[in-house]
Order: C-alpha cells, then structure tokens, then sequence
C-alpha cells in the first residue's frame, strides 16, 4: 500500500516539533524496511542530520523511560545496519543490554496499556529486520513475555484492567480507563484471541499483523481463570551493577527508565545529567530548576528530605496480585510504596465484565493522566487474597509540604451501566452479565456525582468480584456482601509512641486484616474512629499562644478529673518534658519553653479517659 503524503508530512512535522518523534520513527523504519526506498527522499535526510539520542540543551525530546529508550535505540541500529550511517554509535550495545534486561527481569512501565504497545513495535522491528541472529532471537523471547503478560490478566471480554505502572493517556485519545475497546492493547488482544468487538483502527496491531513472529504459544497462553502472585524487576541497588557495563551516561538513563529519577540513591548522577546537559528548560525537568545551584554534595540529603516524592517513582521489584474468573477480575499492586506519591502508577483496578472500577487520591473528577505529575497524590496499602483485597489510605503528612495537600478518595464506578446496583451499607454492589462486583467505600458522600470520602487521616476501602459460577446467583452475592464485615480504628501504643491504623475486611472465608504502624507524628487530625483518644466534646484542650516564644498554656475544654501526665516530644521522637499531676478537676497549666529549640513539638496528654496530641510550633 502507498503512504499517503498527508502521513509523510505529519512525519515530518513531528521530527521538526514533537519531542516524541521515536513514536513515528519506529513506524518510518518499517515502511523503509517494507518498501523500495521510493520515502528516503522526503524522511531519510532529516533523520539522519537529526539527534538520535541525548546531545547537551535538548528540550522537547524524551531518550529515557523503557519504551523511549527502544524505540529510539532499535531505530538507529537498524538504520545503521540498512544505511550504513551511524547516529548513535551505542545503539547495538544498548538494544541487546535492554533486551537482556526484559528477558530476566521483565518490564519497568509494567502491564501498562499505554506503553507496552509501542514497546513491542519497536521489538517487532528487531524481531523481522535484525540481521544479528543474536539480537533477533532475544527480541522473540522479549515479544513473547510481554504478549503472554497482556493475555494473563485479559479477561474472555478482551479487556484489560491491570494494576500498573507508568501507565497515562494522552490529552485528546481514548481514555483506556474509561474503556479497553479501540485503543492500541486491546487491537493487539483481538488480534490473538477474537474477544471484544472488532477494532476500527491498526496501530501497534499493524506491527504484529505483518510481522514474522510465531504466535502460537502466545495464543495458547491464555486462560480463562488466574489466581497468583506475579512477581518481576530487581532491587535498585541491583541495577547498578546490572547496569554498570553501559557508559556513566548512559548508565543513568537506563536507571531513569526503572523511574529512578531522583531516589536518593541516583540523585547525584540525575543532577550531574541534567546539570551537564543543561536539561533544566526541557519539559520534563523545568519543575526542578529552582534547586539547579544547589550544592551537589547536598543533592542526596535533599532526596532524602522529600522521600515521599523521591522513592516512589521506582518502578521495578513490583508484585501484582492476579485473579481472573472469566469476564470478572481483580488485580492489585502489593504494598508498593504506601503512602507516598504515585507516578502514574495504578494501584489497583477490578471489572465485571467491561466497566472498570478503581480508587484514586488526590480529587474527585481527574481520574487519571492529565498535566499532572501524579496520577495519585499518595498510594494506598493493598494486600490481595484471590477476590477480595483490602485497600487503606493513609498519606505521608510531609506531601502537603510538596504541593500535595489533598488527598481526597474518589471511586470509578459508573452505576448507570450496570444491570443492577444495590447498596448494603457502606457496600455498592453491581452485577454485568454474569459477573459481581462490590465495593466497600470509606464514606457514603458523593462529590459531582462521584463517591468521594474526604478523610485526610486514613481511609479503609475493600473490593470483592464474583460471577455465578463463584457464588450462584446475584441475590446469594448479595447475600454474602450483607453479612461481609469492614473494620478501621487508630490505636495508639504508648509503649511504643505509636499510632497504628487497623482495617480489616472479612468476606465468605477470606479476612485480610492490617495494621499500619506510624510515629507519634503521624497522629490522625480528626480520628472518628480512634480508641484511646479523646476528642474535643470528651475533652480536648487547646494551645495559646501556637507558635510560642517563651511560655505556652494548656487550656482543657472542662476540667480533666485523676491522674493527668503531659508529655512533649521533639521531631526525633526524643521526650522532652514530662509532667504527671494528681491534681482534681486540672483546666490549665504553663509550661516554659525558653530553653527549647525553635522547631516542631508534640503534645501528648494521657489521661484516664484516654490520650490526646497536638502540634505546637517554637519560634523565638
């Protein structure tokens, strides 16, 4: 078929302005490879003259990541090989090392159905042009493990609702989280297993359509039910040695591409990248430029200072808990990096057939992808036995100091596309089909129409999905949900000076129960569910003045009767003062503080009734 001219002007286009031009390079390099040279003309030149790989005050274009990275290096080898013209002299040694890569550890943007299609065009390519029988080879076995991935956790609908990582959408395209039809993974499902309705458009399909590969074993792969823990990657610290045969550059772009970006263990090398090549205009680092003079001897302390940005952008050594029943499933990410941020990262997701349904942090209405750096203002703690998972909130509280103050959480659950919806307490159950699915929410409230509890301290969720084969008929489900428990509650351990936060989900045979142990910083504001601790109509007391110079009173809301010991803390958890009265009927004390640091304190008033914390802030 002839490429039409309006596609080899927007190939033209995107290589003078889009900094994501590999997306059609890996494209021109198939056309190249599929015709008589009658396109080299109009693409070869400016290809060739461009930059094929990171050069000093780039802007627009992204090199790193998993897929960036092969799109871009597979192209310039096989340019080479074709042409002769070499434009980037490490391509064959960084296409093999990243194939060797994928074939012990697997994929980074894990089970992502955004970029996993884009990947497996760039190893088609190496997989039906490769003159190295080496590298050919490889590529199969690559090709292989990400297909048969994708037809692990595809349901007999032929979507695909994965927890995953670096997984985003762009502005404009179908959300793949509204719907799997019609995007690039679910063409590519069809293709091998004929579920789902017929795509309208080929993209990365058109790759595999043409290709050489051997798809047997790949359409043999899938089943119709799966219940396992999928674990993959390697340790960071194993990186860099799996890495240490590449170039110090690109070393660092092979650790970015695991979304080791700025973790405290590689912030070094990221700012001696970006510091070198002047990076700090280009897009994805310009949020950063106002540390561009720091020290760099205090780059590490720095990452260290906002861990809870900085560590969990890293991607690899992830396990995924998998259930699939036919049209239902549930799949979820196990204690990954709970209450941190997330990178475009999807914690969990479930169906019943072909709605999807998951939480999100961070808002009520911007589900998913957008312009932000996030697509969750913290991660939860899930842990996942077959189809019941329980999923708990409890954000870091220093994300509020990094532009994340809010984390709201929202549920995607679109009750008008169900057969049947019920609610049984805090439970709303839905039946598609066959399939069951119910979800415990935290709170009742809806925002804009979205279920969206506000609870900044923690929240509790759980998730069960079933179909009739599970549990017989919808109203026996329903059954089963109404006699499911759900529990929270704050606990706090004075031995300990710890606040744990419990939840608990018990449903049919299955309980999953956590305790998620914080510091005595990590009190909850407003803890409605809290045993041993008092809250203000049982007796609270208030501060005055906060922030204190020299002298500060403890005003008690009434009278507090027995035994009343006070005691105060630093930021390193170091007791201070402590004071224990016997006093009848106490309503105010003073206390001095003309000797103490400026900095944060904590104030923790036990009582018989139970305990009380506060916050209270040294300025001199």
């Amino acid at each position: 078929m002839t490429v039409p001219q309006s596609t080899i002007d927007s190939y033209l286009d995107r290589m003078a302005n889009s900094g994501e031009f590999d997306f059609d390079l890996i494209e021109i390099v198939r056309v190249f490879y599929f015709s008589n040279g009658e396109y080299e003309p109009q693409l070869l030149p400016g290809i060739l003259a461009g930059a094929n790989w990171l050069t000093p005050n780039e802007l627009k274009r992204v090199y790193w990541s998993e897929n960036h990275i092969i799109m871009w290096c597979s192209s310039a080898y096989l340019l080479e090989q074709k042409y002769g013209v070499s434009i980037n002299p490490d391509a064959k040694k960084m296409v093999e090392h990243w194939l060797d890569l994928k074939i012990n550890y697997g994929f980074y943007e894990y089970f992502s159905s955004v970029y996993l299609p884009f990947t497996l065009s760039a190893v088609l390519n190496l997989v039906d042009f490769s003159e190295d029988p080496v590298i050919q080879q490889k590529a199969v076995l690559v090709a292989n493990r990400l297909l048969k991935e994708v037809l692990m956790v595809s349901n007999n609908k032929g979507v695909f609702y994965q927890a995953s990582g670096r997984t985003s959408y762009a502005p404009g395209e179908i959300n793949v989280f509204e719907s799997q039809y019609g995007n690039n993974l679910h063409n590519l499902i069809y293709m091998l297993t004929g579920f789902g309705p017929a795509p309208k458009n080929a993209r990365a399909a058109t790759f595999l359509a043409t290709s050489t590969l051997d798809v047997k074993d790949i359409v043999e792969s899938w089943k119709s039910k799966q219940d396992t823990i999928y674990s993959f990657g390697h340790s960071l610290t194993d990186g860099f040695t799996i890495n240490s045969v590449l170039s110090p550059i690109n070393k660092t772009i092979f650790q970015w591409s695991s979304g080791a970006y700025f973790h405290p263990d590689v912030a070094t090398q990221t700012f001696s990248l970006i510091k070198n090549y002047n990076l700090w205009d280009h897009k994805e680092f310009s949020d950063f430029k106002m540390f561009q003079d720091i020290p760099i001897q205090l780059v590490p302390a720095a990452a260290q200072v906002g861990a809870s940005l900085s560590t969990s952008s890293v991607n690899t050594q992830a396990k995924i808990a998998i259930f699939k029943n036919k049209s239902v499933s549930l799949n979820s990410n196990q204690d990954f990096f709970k209450g941190k941020a997330g990178f475009q990262q999807v914690p969990w997701q479930a169906t019943a057939g072909v709605l999807p349904v998951y939480t999100k942090s961070g808002g009520p209405t911007d589900f998913i992808g957008g312009d932000k750096l996030t697509s969750n203002s913290t991660l939860p703690y899930i842990e996942q036995k077959s189809n019941v998972a329980l999923i708990m909130y409890r954000a870091n509280k220093d994300l509020a100091i990094f532009g994340f103050p809010i984390h709201d959480v929202a549920l995607k659950f679109v009750e008008e596309k169900y057969d049947e919806v019920d609610y049984i307490g805090r439970w709303i159950v839905g039946r598609e089909g066959d399939g069951y699915i119910a979800v415990a929410r935290h709170c009742t409230d809806k925002v804009d129409g979205v279920f969206t509890c506000d609870d900044q301290d923690g929240q509790v969720w759980a998730v069960v999905v079933g179909n009739d084969d599970m549990y017989g008929t919808y109203e026996n489900f329903k059954t089963l949900i109404g006699s499911a428990k759900v529990e929270e509650k704050w606990i706090f351990r004075p031995g300990k000076l710890e606040w744990d936060y419990y939840g608990m989900v018990e449903f049919d045979d299955k309980k999953i129960e956590h305790y998620w142990t914080g510091n005595l910083l990590s009190f909850p504001e407003n803890p409605v569910t809290a045993l041993q601790y008092l809250t203000s109509s049982e007796g609270g007391f208030n501060i005055y003045p906060n922030p204190v110079r020299n002298q500060f009173a403890l005003l008690f809301d009434k009278p507090i009767f027995g035994d009343v010991h006070v005691r105060i803390f630093d930021m390193t958890g170091k007791e201070i003062y402590s004071i224990h009265s016997e006093k009848i009927g106490i309503s105010q004390t003073s206390i001095e503080t003309s000797l103490w640091n400026n900095g944060l304190y904590v104030i923790m008033v036990e009582t018989e009734e139970g305990i009380l914390t506060r916050k209270i802030m040294v300025q001199k």
